[in-house]
């Protein structure tokens, strides 16, 4: 897909799908003596077969290098592999939907993939009606007592409406 690459300061990160049976994002740069272009693969540390590139879409945004897939099975992009430049690691695969990536005003925008509506990612400020599957579990420390420890109170910080909720068992 020609939205399968971004240019950054070191170079042109793309997805590489000259190879069907190994896909590969790339880093295209000048080598050391600055004589040749050469392609650097930098998703060796990450399973790429299970994602389909036919409408990827790569952005740089600050820091990070954004690729939009699809896993196998699916119709259309519904996730983010992430991968943070500074420390050269892939996060954990995110369920965004998105087959188009822009920067507008320094926020990262994505045109939906199945509503065809376009979002500001990463803002924090809507989920897109997404379940969210946070969970914290208290209690899993003896803390120097067996048996049930029974706290006197709870907090929770943080705005929520009306149609939200959570649960504590």
């Amino acid at each position: 897909n020609w939205r399968a690459m971004t240019e950054a300061g070191e170079g042109i990160y793309y997805v590489d799908t000259s190879n069907d049976k190994d896909v590969r994002i790339r880093l295209l740069t000048l080598a050391q003596l600055a004589t040749e272009v050469v392609p650097i693969s930098i998703s060796n540390m990450i399973d790429l077969s299970d994602y389909i590139f036919t409408s990827a879409a790569v952005k740089e945004f600050g820091d990070y290098i954004i690729v939009s897939c699809y896993p196998t099975g699916a119709t259309a992009n519904n996730r983010f592999l992430i991968f943070d430049k500074r420390l050269g690691l892939w996060n954990p695969p995110s369920d965004y939907q998105a087959s188009v990536l822009d920067i507008l005003d320094g926020a990262l925008v994505g045109g939906d993939s199945t509503t065809n509506n376009v979002y500001e990612l990463f803002s924090g400020v809507d989920d897109d009606d997404s379940t969210i599957p946070n969970f914290i579990t208290f209690n899993n420390s003896l803390l120097g007592a067996t048996g049930t420890k029974r706290p006197r109170r709870f907090y929770i910080k943080g705005e929520i409406q009306k149609d939200q909720h959570f649960d504590i068992y």
